[in-house]
Protein backbone atom coordinates (compact mmCIF):
# COMPACT_ATOMS: atom_id res chain seq x y z
CA UNK A 1 0.00 0.00 0.00
CA UNK A 2 1.56 3.59 -1.12
CA UNK A 3 1.54 6.61 1.56
CA UNK A 4 -0.60 10.00 0.51
CA UNK A 5 -1.84 13.08 1.50
CA UNK A 6 -4.75 14.22 0.20
CA UNK A 7 -4.94 17.78 -0.70
CA UNK A 8 -8.28 18.24 -2.03
CA UNK A 9 -9.56 19.86 -5.10
CA UNK A 10 -9.58 23.94 -4.75
CA UNK A 11 -7.86 26.19 -2.84
CA UNK A 12 -9.03 26.13 0.89
CA UNK A 13 -10.88 29.21 0.79
CA UNK A 14 -12.72 28.57 -2.11
CA UNK A 15 -15.67 26.58 -2.58
CA UNK A 16 -15.63 23.55 -4.26
CA UNK A 17 -18.27 22.15 -7.41
CA UNK A 18 -21.19 21.03 -5.93
CA UNK A 19 -22.98 17.97 -6.67
CA UNK A 20 -24.97 18.23 -9.91
CA UNK A 21 -24.45 18.49 -13.56
CA UNK A 22 -21.88 15.97 -14.30
CA UNK A 23 -19.90 16.38 -11.13
CA UNK A 24 -17.15 14.16 -11.56
CA UNK A 25 -16.14 15.48 -15.18
CA UNK A 26 -16.15 19.17 -13.40
CA UNK A 27 -14.33 18.29 -10.45
CA UNK A 28 -11.52 16.74 -12.84
CA UNK A 29 -11.44 20.11 -14.65
CA UNK A 30 -11.86 21.68 -11.42
CA UNK A 31 -8.70 20.29 -9.94
CA UNK A 32 -6.26 20.11 -13.30
CA UNK A 33 -6.34 24.10 -12.82
CA UNK A 34 -5.53 23.28 -8.78
CA UNK A 35 -3.09 21.01 -9.66
CA UNK A 36 -1.55 23.71 -12.13
CA UNK A 37 -1.91 26.33 -9.18
CA UNK A 38 0.13 24.09 -6.71
CA UNK A 39 2.90 23.19 -8.95
CA UNK A 40 3.31 26.66 -9.93
CA UNK A 41 3.80 28.08 -6.30
CA UNK A 42 5.73 24.79 -5.06
CA UNK A 43 7.92 22.60 -7.59
CA UNK A 44 7.55 19.30 -7.46
CA UNK A 45 10.71 17.57 -6.97
CA UNK A 46 11.83 14.47 -9.32
CA UNK A 47 9.36 11.83 -9.42
CA UNK A 48 6.63 13.63 -6.93
CA UNK A 49 3.45 14.57 -8.97
CA UNK A 50 -0.25 15.30 -7.73
CA UNK A 51 -2.67 12.74 -8.31
CA UNK A 52 -6.78 13.22 -9.28
CA UNK A 53 -7.91 10.04 -7.73
CA UNK A 54 -11.76 10.15 -9.42
CA UNK A 55 -13.39 7.79 -6.99
CA UNK A 56 -12.30 10.36 -4.09
CA UNK A 57 -12.98 13.35 -6.25
CA UNK A 58 -9.66 14.51 -4.66
CA UNK A 59 -6.22 15.57 -5.60
CA UNK A 60 -3.44 13.07 -4.08
CA UNK A 61 0.00 13.14 -3.28
CA UNK A 62 1.61 9.88 -3.55
CA UNK A 63 4.93 10.00 -1.16
CA UNK A 64 7.70 7.25 -2.00
CA UNK A 65 10.48 9.11 -0.64
CA UNK A 66 11.70 11.76 2.33
CA UNK A 67 11.81 14.44 -1.09
CA UNK A 68 8.52 13.54 -1.76
CA UNK A 69 7.26 13.70 2.06
CA UNK A 70 8.37 17.10 2.87
CA UNK A 71 7.54 18.55 -0.66
CA UNK A 72 3.83 17.54 0.31
CA UNK A 73 3.85 18.46 3.75
CA UNK A 74 5.51 22.38 2.61
CA UNK A 75 2.46 22.23 0.12
CA UNK A 76 -0.06 21.36 2.67
CA UNK A 77 1.06 23.64 5.21
CA UNK A 78 1.07 26.50 2.63
CA UNK A 79 2.91 29.06 4.90
CA UNK A 80 2.82 32.23 2.13
CA UNK A 81 -0.94 31.20 1.46
CA UNK A 82 -0.28 30.66 -2.52
CA UNK A 83 -3.37 28.02 -2.34
CA UNK A 84 -5.88 30.12 0.13
CA UNK A 85 -7.64 31.36 -2.85
CA UNK A 86 -7.39 30.55 -6.73
CA UNK A 87 -4.44 32.68 -8.55
CA UNK A 88 -5.23 34.93 -11.52
CA UNK A 89 -4.48 32.16 -13.47
CA UNK A 90 -6.76 29.60 -12.39
CA UNK A 91 -9.45 32.34 -13.02
CA UNK A 92 -8.90 32.75 -16.17
CA UNK A 93 -8.48 29.19 -16.71
CA UNK A 94 -11.39 28.99 -14.79
CA UNK A 95 -13.30 31.80 -16.86
CA UNK A 96 -12.22 30.15 -20.23
CA UNK A 97 -13.69 27.16 -19.00
CA UNK A 98 -16.72 28.31 -18.37
CA UNK A 99 -17.32 30.35 -21.58
CA UNK A 100 -16.43 27.05 -23.78
CA UNK A 101 -18.83 24.95 -22.03
CA UNK A 102 -16.42 22.70 -19.83
CA UNK A 103 -17.94 23.75 -16.99
CA UNK A 104 -21.01 24.10 -15.57
CA UNK A 105 -22.62 27.39 -16.40
CA UNK A 106 -23.90 27.96 -13.35
CA UNK A 107 -20.28 27.67 -11.49
CA UNK A 108 -19.54 30.15 -9.46
CA UNK A 109 -16.79 31.90 -10.64
CA UNK A 110 -14.03 33.61 -8.66
CA UNK A 111 -13.69 37.09 -9.42
CA UNK A 112 -9.78 38.72 -10.07
CA UNK A 113 -8.31 40.21 -7.19
CA UNK A 114 -8.42 43.98 -7.00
Amino acid sequence: MRDYITIGNTPHAEPCLQQGYDISLHRWRESVVFKKQILRYYPAPEGAEVVYHENEMACFFELNNQAQIDWALAVEADTENKLEKWDEDAIMELHIMVRHGRLNPTYKLPQYPQ
